[in-house]
């Protein structure tokens, strides 16, 4: 069975190629993939575990690069079996493409792929729906690992670091203090917020839900770490705090910040408890 699927990324060929050449990185871009291990030049070793409709299975695969032209393409071949979930195996012979294209570089990938056991099962029209489900999954993932290799973290510049350290402690204040007037200055006009149940606010919605009184007490920020890639910063910290029953409670945050017109302000958050 062969499988088509073509896709664009914003970068030159060059810096794209870069990155295929550093196999284990591209692998851990496709969706499913838990391990990757060289096991000598051009041979690698794979577990990956997928779903296709009720069916799912653990495969672990031996990858070889059978073949390359560089700036042009790459060929694979795997071979592999499941070591969990339905009982099946795999081989395949898989082709990536590379092309100059208006917004960057195309990306075709072509897998010539035989599968047994129960997946094989499910039929050519069940692993293909599959197949383009993964290829756009590992598109954005691709995009995303290339938007942070073209932005690598600076060296931090104290200034910046101080003033995000405070920023971040303002957040954790007015969290905890119901301080809408303190948000309403930091926060950015398109702000979004991911909350603990799951619900993506708005900066409206989140104001209104601070204005609230909190049920927990005593929050604070721990492992604070602050990355700053240009314009755009980065915060991942731990959070502690009291249940309105008095016991512990835990959980994580990652704010990001972009700086606007000269001030940092916070653009999105997600917000987790334990």
């Amino acid at each position: 069975m062969q499988v088509q699927e073509t896709f664009e990324v914003a970068a030159p060929l060059e810096a794209v190629w870069a990155f295929f050449e550093q196999v284990e990185r591209v692998a851990r871009c496709v969706p499913g993939v838990k391990r990757v291990e060289a096991r000598g030049p051009g041979r690698y070793a794979i577990v990956a575990g997928q779903k296709v409709g009720f069916i799912s299975a653990t495969f672990e695969m031996t990858t070889e690069l059978a073949r390359q032209e560089p700036g042009r393409f790459m060929e694979f071949a795997s071979v592999g079996k499941s070591i969990a979930g339905a009982v099946g195996h795999l081989r395949s012979r898989d082709r990536v493409d590379f092309e100059p294209a208006a917004s960057g570089t195309r990306v075709r990938l072509t897998s010539e792929l035989a599968v047994g056991g129960m997946l094989g099962a499910l039929g050519h029209k069940a692993i293909a729906a599959k197949s383009r489900e993964i290829t756009e999954q590992f598109a954005a993932a691709l995009r995303a690992a290339l938007v942070e290799e073209a932005m690598p973290v600076q060296t931090a510049v104290p200034a910046d670091v101080d003033i995000l350290t405070e920023l971040n402690r303002d957040y954790i204040r007015s969290v905890q203090t119901s301080d809408v007037r303190r948000f309403d200055e930091i926060l950015a006009e398109d702000f979004l917020c991911s909350n603990p149940d799951g619900s993506l606010v708005d900066r409206a919605a989140f104001l209104a839900q601070t204005a609230r009184p909190v049920t927990i007490s005593n929050l604070e920020a721990h492992d604070v770490r602050i990355r700053i890639m240009g314009d755009v910063a980065i915060i991942h910290a731990r959070t502690a705090y009291t249940r309105p029953d008095g016991a512990p409670g835990s959980g994580r945050y990652t704010d990001v910040w972009a700086r606007r017109q000269g001030r940092w302000l916070a653009v999105s958050a997600h917000v987790t408890r334990a």
